[in-house]
């Protein structure tokens, strides 16, 4: 028997939900069909290009036993990051559409509409009565959002959709929970929490958000449910710390941390309130606050929201709820400001976006109805927008360009860009790309540039070019194998069998592993009459 605390929250809205259904799905795919067009960009090659553990169909790798760069083909020595059932389902996307693009846009379009779908859901449970257009307005902007293009058009991104679907699942079935009181309802809410932060971190402030929920809903605390999903959250902190030796992918940096939070905080708050144009970074640039022009336009825009709000009384508690969405889980992304390194990513606002649109629900509820017309317009405005900012995730040289646009003193940006025109048999626009990144990379960050220049160098027959980078290369690193190899390669076209011999043996010694040094000392000494010396300085093992 349900109270009577609980009763006004499940009475649900009028109008005809099933077309409406229908038809926020469908401006989900259309407002992001261009996805579909999309290649393989960023780290989606590392994962899922030229990758034996993401292939192999006989004996699947054991998802829950490292961190996500474990399953990738670029070793990393801190890999903090645990997300065992979106490597799962990259897994099993990997198995169904073998290296074709399209199959994993689809697999994150028709996520995408899923979850714009349980979101609709959601907001004709949380507002009682809510007339079908409001809540449906509501899920279509979700649906156009310009900010989602990261999420649903980078494949590695997917799991920021993933992850959304299965709380706004949780979020569903808790309710079914309060609406019975069955424990099994709590159970299954349970295990769908349990999913979403093992696919991403951005979840585990979901159990803070549905105790806050059930007091605001229900005028009192209800810990049980509260107990439930925080036995699961341990569960997942204690798997992290005994397989990555961290509970949470955080470098605590108190002392700049205060300085940029402001600025990330604007940034993400005038991204969902005015999604154009998009940031991309694999850095932050290194001059303090970014956009803050944007500032005042923020706040107005905030003020314009919260002002009226808190001045309603009794303060209404589904906007409240909104914002306590929003504030929670913009705290996950937030917290990136605490790493010595920080960094602003749109994927990351996915998920609070919700909280934006339970606002808006809530508002266009109680607005007359000669005023419906005019919120078409908006909706109209950003589905170009989202057909612009999806033209950017097409290939590996416009996301580079755009990184350069964004942080052009940075090295990262330069080397993608060189990296796809190299890909594309462009040599020529290749190496200028190269040397541009190389003026640019400091300390470490230049062996990454060093050696793909000298090879393409190298390839495109400037060996003396060549030499001179590779040479440079055993000077940084002089354990790296592969350079004391590039300066045999070129040492050998350029007829001196002696020196590149020495420089092949050097190669050897730092790595006796190294096949290619074993093959061309090989070579060398035979081309040098050194014969009897072949068989003392090769591995020979398996």
């Amino acid at each position: 028997m349900m109270d009577a605390g609980v009763t006004k929250f499940f009475r649900t809205g009028r109008g005809g939900w099933l077309g409406t259904a229908l038809l926020v799905f469908l401006l989900a795919v259309l407002a992001h069909v261009g996805t579909l067009s999309g290649e393989f960009v960023l780290d989606d090659r590392p994962f899922l290009i030229d990758n034996p553990k993401m292939a192999d169909v006989a004996r699947p790798p054991n998802f829950f036993s490292g961190g996500l760069w474990t399953f990738s083909n670029i070793p990393v020595g801190d890999d903090a990051i645990y997300r065992p059932f979106f490597v799962a389902t990259l897994w099993l996307n990997n198995q169904l559409w073998r290296g074709w693009p399209a199959g994993f846009h689809l697999y994150s379009l028709l996520l995408h509409g899923a979850t714009t779908l349980l979101l609709l859901m959601w907001l004709r449970r949380l507002l009682p009565g809510i007339d079908v257009r409001a809540a449906g307005l509501a899920a279509a902007l979700f649906a156009v959002h310009p900010v989602h293009a990261e999420a649903v058009g980078w494949i590695l991104a997917t799991m920021h959709l993933q992850a959304t679907l299965l709380i706004l699942a949780t979020c569903l079935v808790h309710d079914r929970y309060l609406r019975t009181g069955q424990p099994a309802f709590l159970l299954v809410a349970a295990m769908l929490f349990g999913g979403a932060i093992f696919t991403a971190e951005t979840g585990v402030v979901f159990p803070f958000f549905v105790l806050m929920q059930d007091r605001l809903r229900l005028g009192r605390w209800r810990f049980m449910a509260f107990s439930a999903y925080g036995a699961v959250l341990v569960v997942y902190l204690v798997a992290r710390k005994i397989l990555l030796g961290v509970s949470l992918p955080l470098t605590w940096d108190l002392a700049t941390a205060g300085a940029r939070l402001p600025g990330f905080l604007v940034e993400y708050l005038r991204h969902l309130l005015l999604p154009w144009p998009q940031p991309l970074y694999l850095a932050m640039p290194d001059t303090g606050f970014f956009h803050l022009q944007s500032l005042p336009v923020a706040m107005f825009l905030v003020a314009a929201w919260a002002i009226p709000l808190v001045r309603m009384r009794p303060v209404p508690v589904v906007p409240l709820l909104a914002l306590v969405w929003l504030g929670v889980f913009l705290a996950p992304p937030l917290a990136a400001v605490f790493n010595p390194s920080p960094l602003l990513a749109m994927r990351y606002v996915y998920l609070p976006s919700v909280g934006l649109s339970i606002l808006l629900a809530w508002w266009l509820d109680r607005l007359p109805g000669k005023g419906w017309p005019h919120l078409i317009l908006p909706l109209l405005l950003f589905l170009p927008v989202t057909f612009m900012a999806h033209g950017h995730w097409q290939n590996d040289g416009e996301v580079y360009a755009r990184i350069v646009q964004w942080n052009p003193n940075h090295h990262a940006g330069y080397l993608g860009m060189a990296r796809y025109a190299e890909r594309s048999g462009n040599p020529e626009r290749a190496s200028h790309l190269y040397r541009q990144a190389l003026t640019r990379a400091t300390g470490k960050a230049r062996l990454t540039v060093l050696e793909p220049l000298a090879l393409l160098l190298g390839q495109t027959g400037d060996h003396a070019a060549s030499l001179a980078l590779f040479r440079e290369l055993t000077t940084l690193a002089p354990e790296r194998s592969s350079a004391w190899v590039g300066v045999g390669n070129n040492l050998w076209f350029m007829k001196q069998p002696e020196q590149a011999a020495a420089a092949y043996a050097e190669a050897v010694r730092m790595d006796p592993r190294n096949r290619e040094a074993c093959h061309n000392l090989r070579m060398a000494l035979t081309a040098t009459g050194r014969l009897r010396d072949v068989p003392r300085v090769c591995f020979s093992g398996p």
